[in-house]
């Protein structure tokens, strides 16, 4: 994709950090403002600088992260909070991946015990982990799985 798409594309994986430091800080608010502020930079993202498949995978992407930010926006408690992040951590490292957004490097977050023991994975600027589905809980549970430079 073009550098002027990769860049819109770095505002909202940009916003999705500032929303994953709210969810490790425990900050119900900042996360929710987080969560509205990274819809508005999805709205803005023009497609037209994309070719015809980027802008069809985008589209799906897209649509998804639409979804799980509103989901966020509209909890009415952390943990509702913590349970939509998960299927957004999921698209957003999907879309970084696939349209190599990652300069500077971010790195790939598991921690096994989130989502009903299921696991769960998160994006980081940082190797520090810093986990956002328990907070100050257990903060450091988890373990970098990849990095992606």
């Amino acid at each position: 994709i073009s550098e002027a798409a990769k860049a819109e594309f770095k505002l909202v994986t940009a916003d999705y950090l500032k929303l994953k430091n709210a969810l490790v800080a425990d900050a119900f608010s900042e996360a929710k403002t987080g969560a509205k502020e990274m819809r508005g930079k999805l709205e803005k993202v023009k497609a037209s600088e994309l070719n015809e498949d980027a802008g069809i995978v985008w589209k799906s992407y897209k649509e998804q992260l639409m979804l799980n930010s509103e989901k966020i926006a509209a909890a009415t408690n952390i943990a509702e909070m913590r349970n939509a992040f998960d299927e957004l951590s999921n698209t957003m490292i999907g879309m970084v991946r696939s349209f190599q957004l990652s300069s500077g490097g971010l790195y790939v977050m598991h921690c096994p015990m989130a989502n009903n023991d299921r696991g769960a994975d998160w994006l980081s600027a940082s190797s520090e982990v810093q986990n956002p589905y328990y907070g100050a809980a257990m903060l450091k549970c988890g373990e970098v799985t990849e990095t992606i430079n």
